[in-house]
């Protein structure tokens, strides 16, 4: 799933890069929107709270940050100890009846020294369920890679994110169905 940040001569950030150290804000709930041009530091506030430094993975697009300056970045984190089978679902490839699946965690395989679980049976994943996207971060963020996926992995990764996004609500899921259209993938 890995190779090191500079094995592919790409300079800038791509998808599936790690990033480390990133304090990035994060909305606080509720939210409260602003009608007006003026802003009180009580309404600041209510914005976003400083965060702990963390590492986030890059899930935006490679041809849109070719494109843009604009990162969508999903942080990473670690499970409880998990049993055997539930991280197994953790990195299964699609959706398995016999392994299960997890849509909104994309699991990332350890790496010797940059990403490790603290305890055994632990598991370290992208929570794709908190993806936040900054404006005109690229280059700010571009000095913090540690870690770059490979081919294969950002394949995965572009999977993974399809079926998050992609998949359809019972409802719909049971209405397509009595039409004989699919759901989906």
């Amino acid at each position: 799933m890995w190779a090191p940040p500079e094995s592919d001569g790409y300079d800038d950030i791509r998808q599936g890069d790690v990033l480390r150290g990133l304090i990035l804000p994060n909305l606080k709930t509720p939210i409260r929107y602003l009608n007006s041009g003026e802003v009180s530091n009580g309404d600041i506030a209510a914005f976003s709270t400083p965060q702990k430094a963390r590492d986030y993975l890059v899930v935006s697009q490679c041809c849109d940050l070719e494109n843009g300056s604009n990162v969508a970045v999903a942080p990473v984190k670690s499970t409880r100890p998990l049993p055997a089978n539930q991280r197994a679902a953790l990195y299964a490839e699609s959706p398995n009846e016999e392994t299960g699946y997890s849509y909104s965690q994309f699991g990332l395989s350890p790496l010797e020294g940059l990403i490790e679980p603290r305890v055994d049976n632990q598991a370290m994943y992208a929570a794709l369920d908190e993806i936040q996207t900054y404006l005109d971060a690229s280059e700010h963020f571009g000095s913090c890679v540690i870690a770059r996926m490979t081919p294969a992995g950002r394949r995965l990764l572009r999977m993974k994110l399809s079926l998050f996004f992609g998949r359809a609500e019972a409802d719909d899921a049971a209405q397509l169905r009595s039409m004989g259209i699919s759901e989906g993938f």
